[in-house]
Formats: C-alpha cells, structure tokens, sequence
C-alpha cells in the first residue's frame, strides 16, 4: 500500500494502516460544526418565502424556484431577478454582525424542499437538485454579502431597485454590513 512506502531511520515504516485510519477519521472531524453551530439560522425561512405572491405564484404555476432568467452564475442581475429569495437570508445573515455566517446547506436544503412540499409541487425534484438550489441559493447570498463589505455598490443595481421600489430593504440591511 501507497502508506507503507515512506520508511524511518531504522528501515521501519512510519505510517500504519491503523495510524493511517485514525488520522483521517481525524482529519474528517476536524472543522465541522454541530448542528447549525456558528451558522445562519434557516430555520422558516420556506415560510418566509411562501408568504411572498411572486414566489408562490411562480412555484404554482410549475415554474422552479429561482426565476425562470436567472444566468448560470452569480451576478447582479441573478440577485435582483431573486430578490424575494435573497432578502430573509441576508436579513438574517445581518443578525449576527460580528460574524455574518453563512447558510448551512443541510439545513437550506431542508427549506428547499419545505417550500416546494408547501407550494403542492408534487413530485419533489430528487435531492440532487434540492441540494444544488440550495447551494446556488447560499451562493447568491455570499455574493450579495461580499459586494456590500467590500463596498462596491453598482448604480445599474441602484436604478433597479429604486424603480422596483425595494431599495427600503436592501438600504437597511447593506449598512449593517
């Protein structure tokens, strides 16, 4: 095996199978959190996002959760096409200053599937692609998260949202950041 071929000094090997397996059942451990431990708080947010008409309605007429022109990527125009989507999470991300966590996917997934479950879309996607939504989801909330700490506004985003009338909210949730 590839673990035996580094030998010590006195020509015995310095790495076992048993060593071996306990440092990575270690190293697998290391870093992760307990049960939403440090993280954002998902909890309802599928309720949250039922209560708003554009996302009931889209998910009721058949369409998937995010907008139906939403880009492959994460870009400016994807967060104003999921505004709805987007806002209860930063809101909630902006509830802990000192470390604005990020949503745990597990846990995001979960809501994922709450909501489609609330909205009678029967049958559920499979979990593959509950789990990419929910990451592309986290993904548009960090990119939100980002341009506002690094404070790089665009006006093209600002004439959008006054025209749309939801510049209240991102107004009061950006200065927290």
């Amino acid at each position: 095996m590839w673990f035996r071929l580094f030998t010590c000094s006195v020509g015995q090997s310095c790495f076992s199978s048993t060593w071996f397996l306990q440092t990575w059942s270690f190293c697998q451990t290391m870093g992760k959190k307990d049960s939403g431990e440090g993280l954002m708080n998902v909890r309802n947010l599928a309720k949250e996002w039922d209560e708003d008409e554009t996302i009931r309605t889209r998910l009721r007429d058949g369409l998937d959760l995010l907008h139906p022109d939403s880009g492959p990527g994460e870009d400016i125009r994807t967060v104003l096409l999921n505004i709805e989507l987007v806002t209860p999470m930063i809101v909630r991300m902006a509830e802990k200053p000192d470390k604005r966590p990020h949503p745990p996917i597990e846990l995001l997934t979960e809501e994922v599937s709450t909501t489609y479950s609330l909205n009678k879309r029967v049958p559920l996607p499979v979990y593959s692609e509950l789990r990419t939504l929910a990451w592309r989801l986290r993904w548009l909330a960090c990119f939100v998260k980002s341009k506002a700490r690094r404070k790089e506004p665009s006006t093209d985003t600002l004439r959008q949202l006054v025209a749309s009338n939801r510049l209240a909210c991102f107004r009061t949730t950006a200065s927290q950041f």
